[in-house]
């Protein structure tokens, strides 16, 4: 997926204008895919097919941009004089849809005008010595566009932490821990475990005396 987080011109943040019509696909030098709009105003570089494996995207109706010229001086001030930046907007032709920089970074599609907002403002610059070859910079974050391939490890749960294997409790097993926890809850003070090994000899710790607190804690969620 394209980010417009690029630090300097590599090959994940170089692209091939490749021209077709009124309008032509970016192609991004290191995964040879393209920008492309997804369903829902999702801004992707692989193909549209329902499942992985995903492949970069091809030449298609979406990934159709058009290069529509923004001509504003608050864009414009800090350029140097002898080589002003092309500043665009960056249409998608088949969806109606403007390219724009999300606050994370991300790029999306989900508006239909664009005028004179800094989040859909693209500046299209030459890097020396990279012929044939552009660079995409972001004016609301200052950045290049760039892709990330998809050769990392797809993480497993919320925000990659693997949670534990949930395993079901042998009845007898069960029933023990519920009848212990019942004369825990009518014989307050039996509870006691030994302290770490630091603590003197005999110190126990009482954890009965938490128990009502839990109780209290968790009655909401009761039966």
């Amino acid at each position: 997926m394209p980010l417009a987080d690029g630090k300097t011109v590599n090959v994940a943040t170089l692209w091939r204008w490749e021209p077709q019509g009124r309008g032509g696909h970016f192609v991004n030098k290191m995964t040879n895919g393209r920008i492309n709009f997804r369903p829902g105003g999702f801004v992707r570089g692989h193909g549209n097919s329902a499942g992985p494996p995903r492949r970069p995207a091809e030449a298609s109706r979406s990934t159709l941009l058009e290069q529509q010229p923004i001509n504003l001086q608050r864009f414009v001030l800090d350029a140097p004089a002898c080589t002003p930046p092309r500043t665009v907007a960056l249409r998608f032709t088949d969806a109606g849809a403007y390219l724009h920089v999300e606050p994370d970074g991300s790029l999306g599609a989900h508006v239909s005008s664009c005028a004179d907002e800094a989040s859909c403002a693209f500046e299209i610059e030459t890097p020396p010595g990279q012929d044939g070859w552009l660079a995409i910079r972001s004016r609301m974050t200052g950045r290049l566009v760039r892709m990330v391939d998809a050769s990392h490890v797809p993480f497993r749960s919320w925000l990659g932490i693997h949670g534990a294997p949930a395993r079901k409790k042998a009845d007898a097993k069960l029933k023990a821990q519920r009848e212990a926890a019942q004369r825990l809850r009518q014989h307050p003070g039996a509870a006691t475990c030994p302290l770490r090994a630091k603590a003197p000899p005999g110190w126990r710790y009482n954890a009965t005396r938490y128990a009502p607190l839990i109780d209290r804690a968790l009655s909401l969620w009761c039966a």
